[in-house]
């Protein structure tokens, strides 16, 4: 069998086969890995049937690929949809490719949690509680990429 998706585990036995991670799902967002054009292609059809058939479908305008070494342009749904290919996607809030570009926007969205509690680190409250605010409200921001 052709090995598919990212590479995780090799196979300790006959009886066990190597693991590939192909897919990330979280709710309705959907990563699909591969590391050729073909299979890309396979996973995205195999995707778009399942979908169909619980009475789902795949949104086009939402629906980009990137790829690392490789010159294609685009992709096509089942129904001859092509799709963009980026430089960079957000998944889950974090973009993929550029870690830099990232930091800088939570960095921008933590300091506007921070501006937005201006009232809270102007107030007589004890220095323990507006630290405990700053690590509930503003640290998972930069941190995590959460933007509570």
């Amino acid at each position: 069998m052709e090995a598919k998706g990212h590479f995780l585990k090799h196979c300790p036995s006959s009886r066990h086969c190597a693991q590939y991670l192909t897919d990330l799902d979280f709710a309705d967002d959907i990563a699909l890995i591969s590391h050729c054009i073909k299979d890309a292609e396979s996973f995205l059809q195999a995707l778009e049937k399942a979908t169909y058939q619980v009475g789902l479908y795949c949104n086009e305008s939402k629906t980009e690929f990137i790829t690392t070494s490789s010159k294609l342009t685009e992709l096509e749904l089942l129904n001859n949809i092509s799709i963009k290919n980026v430089n960079d996607f957000k998944y889950l809030g974090s973009y993929i490719v550029d870690s830099l570009n990232d930091f800088r926007i939570r960095k921008v969205l933590a300091l506007d949690a921070w501006n937005r509690l201006d009232k809270i680190w102007h107030s007589s409250l004890p220095p323990t509680l507006k630290v405990k605010r700053f690590r509930t409200l503003i640290e998972p921001v930069l941190l995590c990429g959460s933007e509570t």
